[in-house]
């Protein structure tokens, strides 16, 4: 052992302890490209540390599997053979599809969560160079005005309460209130 290598790990500063069982979320720009491999293999590496690192819902691994399952068939068809070529501009261009696709907001915002995810974790474990998603903000979700009611719909129910009992003339008073607090 060097003078430079750290006695109670055996590794030199720096170097990524291959014991660890979870990725390092370092600030470091630059990182040893460690292997490639298929997408397919990095996207199934990936859901399996979501299922036992950091024990995702099971419906949400479902989730990012399918949204990735798509995002590697769109990849291929790009002829991206090299997880390591991948752009910023293939991943846009993957959501553009989504939204041409009429895929909702929601839907699309799942779907770049979940790539955006997958390629932090190929960054962190060494896979990739660069994180191509690094300050990559996802879609904007709509968002919908409530329905407001129509005065018809308001006075059917203020008349729902029966006020010759207690109970009605208590129902009657918190439905009024509600009406006139614009709850």
């Amino acid at each position: 052992m060097t003078a430079s290598t750290d006695i109670a790990s055996g590794h030199s500063p720096g170097q990524r302890d291959p014991g660890a069982s979870s990725p390092r979320m370092a600030d470091s720009h630059e990182k040893p490209r460690r292997r490639g491999g298929a997408l397919s293999e990095r996207i199934d590496e990936f859901l399996n540390w979501l299922s036992v690192e950091k024990r995702h819902p099971k419906n949400t691994i479902l989730s990012y599997g399918y949204d990735l399952k798509r995002y590697r068939k769109f990849i291929d068809d790009v002829c991206r053979t090299d997880i390591s070529k991948i752009t910023r501009a293939d991943v846009l261009d993957h959501l553009a599809t989504l939204r041409e696709k009429n895929l909702s907001s929601r839907s699309r915002a799942r779907h770049f969560a979940a790539i955006k995810q997958f390629h932090r974790y190929l960054y962190f474990e060494n896979h990739l160079q660069k994180d191509c998603m690094a300050n990559l903000d996802g879609p904007r979700m709509s968002r919908l005005l409530p329905h407001a009611i129509t005065l018809a719909e308001v006075d059917r129910l203020l008349a729902q309460p029966d006020v010759s009992t207690a109970r009605g003339l208590r129902d009657a008073a918190m439905l009024e209130l509600m009406y006139s607090a614009g709850l």
